[in-house]
């Protein structure tokens, strides 16, 4: 059973990112598409990126009605929209190297997506939903719990990204069916085709055996909403800027953190969810690889 309205536990360390909890939704009618290029993407511009296509959802997405299991609302619900596969197929002049897919949603996350694995996770991109056979644009907000009331709860605004079952390719396994990304994804804003092996080459400071093992961690349960010095999500706190996470908590602080739920979680609104598999091995090599991120300069983005 999926843990979509579990006890979550808090993730925003530092004032800084608190805005990133409180930002206001955007509008998800239009989606941008592009293609990262080479660079030092540390300062968080993306200035090295090719022109972003711009897709308006009104004119692509109106056509195609499907019922769907949705995985965030826990049942089926009739939908107009595209599929995420119609999208990335239209995106034309993709370089060959380009065998990742980022999805940035406006919450902050970005959840990677191998071009390979499109038609196992099989997405659907809705604009508007059939609420009492009435079509509309404006979808439920998802609360975490029905018995408290939830002072964040997850909004969409233009569009929603409609998943049925919850697997993903690098998920930690022993997580699949209690964590999943999807249920914690807002309304998509981007899609951003990248080299999987570049794209993670710039998280991998050191490449040492404990590293790499770190670097690991990071992409089956953490990458979805973290990231390092502006490179990756931004749902959760950044694991350098402004201030070293490895600094802050130890590696028992961050197993703690990572595996047991606060009792209060939802009515403080606080927002990571536990995933209960992690190990403390899992945790010191995942501080060792933050200390590398926070002591070394990270590499840039090189396909």
């Amino acid at each position: 059973m999926v843990r979509i309205f579990g006890t979550f536990i808090y993730v925003g360390l530092f004032v800084a990112n608190s805005v990133v909890f409180a930002a206001q939704v955007k509008s998800g009618s239009q989606i941008e598409m592009w293609v990262r290029k080479s660079g030092d993407y540390t300062d968080g511009h993306f200035g090295h990126d090719t022109p972003k296509k711009l897709i308006s959802l009104e004119e692509v997405a109106s056509k195609t009605s499907v019922q769907r299991f949705d995985l965030q609302y826990g049942k089926k619900v009739t939908y107009r929209g595209v599929s995420l596969n119609q999208l990335v197929a239209d995106f034309k002049d993709l370089p060959s190297t380009a065998n990742l897919l980022l999805l940035h949603f406006d919450n902050g996350m970005t959840v990677p997506l191998p071009v390979a694995d499109l038609n196992t996770v099989d997405a659907f991109v809705a604009r508007q939903i059939q609420i009492q056979k009435k079509w509309v644009s404006d979808f439920p907000d998802l609360p975490k719990d029905k018995e408290f009331k939830d002072p964040r709860p997850l909004k969409f605004a233009g569009n929603k990204l409609v998943v049925s079952k919850s697997w993903h390719p690098t998920v930690n396994p022993h997580e699949r069916g209690e964590f999943t990304p999807w249920v914690y994804v807002s309304s998509l804003t981007g899609i951003e085709f990248v080299n999987e092996t570049a794209y993670f080459n710039q998280f991998l400071v050191a490449t040492d055996p404990l590293s790499e093992a770190g670097l690991g961690v990071f992409k089956q349960r953490c990458q979805y909403c973290h990231g390092a010095r502006h490179v990756g999500a931004s749902y959760g706190w950044d694991f350098v800027d402004p201030l070293p996470v490895y600094k802050q908590k130890n590696p028992e602080n961050i197993f703690l953190h990572v595996k047991y739920p606060k009792f209060d979680a939802i009515k403080r609104g606080l927002m990571m969810p536990a995933q209960t598999s992690i190990s403390k091995k899992e945790a010191e090599v995942l501080w060792g690889w933050m200390k590398g991120l926070a002591e070394l300069k990270m590499k840039p983005y090189l396909p």
